[in-house]
């Protein structure tokens, strides 16, 4: 339990530390933009590949195959039942699309990465990035196409440099051997930056968030409320059921439960700015939903601990 309010702690702080930033005009919003780029296209990649090196053991790659099915039937199941909604309701077409993907997918990567490694070290953060890669074909596959209403283009997958480096990560694990401290400790120092640097970009970006407007328009906090709660919930409820009849590891258990109760993932916002669908209430949800992760991460990762360690 400790851990788990140090680690909340790590994250207010960081949190608080880009509002500071952006209030005082250290950060605006194309330092934020450079910090990501930064963050995911350099950053990220070193973190995913040392954990790579963590030791090989068959329950492991059980954990690997159970988090890459679970996370690919929960993106096909997601999408179905989406799809089944958005055919029966009223909204705005537009309105219909972005609160549909902002449900599915969370902030993997940016979010939930550098989280799983910081709860769960290496174990947690090659799982992550098992869940990441799923993420990532079924985004640039459904997501794209559910935000746009157009065909996807395969070379996002294949260009993912995240994606690239969780393939990378997972065939170097099931090799029979591991890189020498120099290389180990270099991926280690750079891939420990992520975590805080990711807070406090985040910070940043709630900086200027204006209540009123979320609070005013209730698809923003109702969506927030079944993206943060209310699926995690459900998830958490099949996990706890299937671990009655399958041996799961407590860990690969608690990262398909927090990989779902992450945020909405600003690649949306990207999305729904270049096809304009709803850019403003994307961009809310996105927001709001970031805004409430210490109070997510805290909640879902204590019941976990409770529940399956």
């Amino acid at each position: 339990m400790t851990q788990i309010y140090y680690v909340t702690i790590k994250i207010v702080v960081c949190f608080i530390i880009g509002v500071i930033l952006k209030r005082t005009g250290v950060t605006d919003s194309r330092a934020e933009r450079s910090i990501s780029d930064i963050l995911i296209k350099a950053i990220l990649p070193f973190m995913i590949l040392s954990s790579s090196q963590y030791v090989f053991n068959e329950e492991l790659v059980k954990g690997i195959i159970a988090v890459a099915c679970y996370a690919g039937i929960f993106y096909l199941g997601m999408v179905g039942i989406m799809t089944i909604i958005n055919k029966k309701s009223k909204q705005a077409d537009g309105d219909k699309r972005i609160m549909s993907a902002c449900l599915i997918f969370s902030n993997t990567s940016f979010i939930g990465v550098p989280l799983m490694e910081e709860l769960y070290g290496d174990e947690g953060l090659l799982l992550a990035a098992v869940f990441n890669l799923v993420f990532n074909i079924f985004f640039y596959t459904f997501g794209v196409t559910i935000i746009s209403g157009r065909k996807f283009r395969p070379r996002y997958i294949v260009t993912d440099i995240v994606s690239t480096a969780s393939i990378a990560a997972v065939i170097l694990f099931l090799l029979p051997w591991r890189f020498g401290y120099p290389v180990t400790s270099t991926l280690s120092f750079v891939g420990d930056i992520a975590f805080p640097l990711a807070l406090i970009v985040l910070g940043s970006n709630i900086a200027e968030l204006d209540f009123k407007r979320i609070f005013a328009d209730s698809k923003t906090y109702i969506t927030v409320v079944l993206k943060m709660a209310l699926i995690p919930a459900v998830v958490f409820g099949i996990i706890l059921v299937l671990s009655s009849f399958v041996e799961i590891r407590p860990v690969t258990r608690a990262t398909i439960v927090l990989m779902t109760a992450m945020p909405s993932t600003s690649l949306c916002v990207v999305y729904a700015d270049k096809y304009n669908m709803s850019p403003s209430l994307c961009a809310r949800i996105v927001t709001f939903s970031t805004l409430l992760t210490p109070l997510a991460a805290l909640f879902w990762t204590w019941l976990v601990r409770v529940a399956f360690f």
